[in-house]
């Protein structure tokens, strides 16, 4: 029997778990979007009319044909986040990098992502 693909967008994932697992930590290290993602991918692939275990990543790329086609998208919300929002979002980031570069490749779970795509 052919299992079901998964299909997980990783910055959806990270920005819920940005609001749900904010300041969770280990050793004073931040790494609540690191258990989010886990937690909400393993939730995911348990879900009876899904039981999978094959599962693909996906990311945006840093500027897409639709920033570029229409500038003011997405402008107002940089220009409405406080520092402490912003310093968030980067401890977000720090992160996502690591799940995209280091740990979901070492545990086989392919990220893909093109450029100009979002």
């Amino acid at each position: 029997m052919l299992k079901t693909w998964i299909l997980i967008d990783l910055l959806y994932l990270a920005h819920r778990a940005r609001f749900s697992m904010r300041g969770f930590s280990a050793d004073e290290t931040p790494t609540g979007i690191l258990f989010g993602f886990f937690e909400q991918l393993l939730h995911v692939c348990s879900l009876p009319m899904l039981r999978s275990n094959q599962v693909a990543v996906f990311v945006d790329s840093k500027e897409s044909w639709r920033t570029k086609d229409f500038p003011a998208y997405k402008q107002k919300r940089a220009t409405n986040r406080t520092e402490e929002e912003w310093a968030q979002i980067r401890v977000m980031y720090d992160q996502v990098n690591e799940l995209h570069f280091n740990i979901l490749p070492s545990i086989g779970i392919p990220v893909y992502g093109q450029q100009g795509l979002e």
